[in-house]
């Protein structure tokens, strides 16, 4: 066990110094290749999707045809909902004339009613001026008024 103590040993040994080589360069046309395929291709392909003037004019046609025909449909239930609803307009005109004539007869029958009870009014007016002059009033006494509390006297009846 003669180790030498003296020499602390190193955590990491220092690398071995070697000569430089001869320095790579990155290729860098490969990469720029590789995307101008790439593209190259996305183009193809998005040229390859893309359809032609008759198939977009097709679709067109096929999309207009479809909203015209929801167009017509919806008007054509508007036009039905407008004809329920002036059906029951007409209805209720025929039912506001009736109630109308009756409301007029009514009236001609009230303004008839009242002027044969205008006629009796002023027949019976001169009668009422006559019962008016009479001494003995309208029939209606008021105590405290007509006759005085406690002057009243009556001259008893057989009962008493």
């Amino acid at each position: 066990m003669t180790e030498n103590m003296s020499v602390p040993a190193a955590p990491y040994a220092p690398e071995p110094e070697s000569e430089p080589g001869p320095v790579r360069k990155p290729r860098r046309w490969p990469w720029i290749l590789g995307i101008v395929a790439v593209l190259a291709v996305g183009v193809g392909i998005g040229v390859a999707g893309t359809p032609s003037d008759e198939e977009n004019q097709a679709m067109i046609d096929t999309s207009v045809a479809a909203a015209v025909s929801d167009q017509r449909a919806q008007l054509a239930a508007e036009q039905a909902e407008a004809a329920a609803a002036l059906d029951d307009a007409k209805k209720q005109a025929a039912a506001a004339s009736t109630a109308q004539r009756a409301a007029d007869n009514a009236h001609a029958a009230a303004g008839s009613r009242s002027a044969e009870l205008d006629k009796r009014k002023a027949a019976l007016l001169p009668r009422e001026a006559d019962a008016a002059k009479s001494t003995f009033g309208n029939g209606m006494h008021l105590v405290g008024r007509d006759i005085n509390p406690g002057t009243y006297r009556t001259a008893g009846g057989s009962y008493w």
